[in-house]
């Protein structure tokens, strides 16, 4: 398994990795995204990611039989650094944590949780899946 090292982390700066899946029953699924996971991490350009504390615990990607190839996102989020306030992560929380099923995560929308959060972007990437016909 490939380590994640991306060069925009660095130890300076707590960061949100947030992987989803956009395509549930459809692609772009109006219903919203599910959360795959949700963390606060650290790393540096030489290292992989550190996961600091889960606030959403993993979900394995894997898209049920027939819906076809799911784009999974992975988002990288930052609290711009002019900004005052708590630490990333903090007082956050999602439904039902830490016993959340499927349906806890589904309607998840990344942009929106960055915004609400005065987060912003600082890299994307995304993998393709899909379960092989029998």
């Amino acid at each position: 398994m490939a380590s994640l090292c991306p060069t925009h982390v660095n130890d300076q700066a707590e960061d949100s990795a947030e992987p989803s899946d956009p395509d549930l029953f459809q692609r772009n699924d109006p219903t919203g995204q599910v959360r795959h996971w949700l963390a606060v991490v650290s790393g540096s350009p030489d290292a992989p990611l550190r996961i600091q504390r889960d606030i959403s615990s993993y979900l394995q990607c894997s898209p049920a039989a027939g819906t076809g190839e799911h784009r999974y996102t992975f988002a990288l989020l930052r609290k711009p650094t002019a900004e005052a306030g708590p630490d990333i992560g903090e007082g956050w929380t999602t439904k039902n944590a830490p016993n959340e099923d499927l349906k806890d995560r589904m309607g998840f929308h990344v942009d929106r949780f960055a915004a609400d959060k005065g987060l912003e972007v600082v890299a994307v990437n995304f993998m393709l899946v899909s379960v092989p016909q029998r």
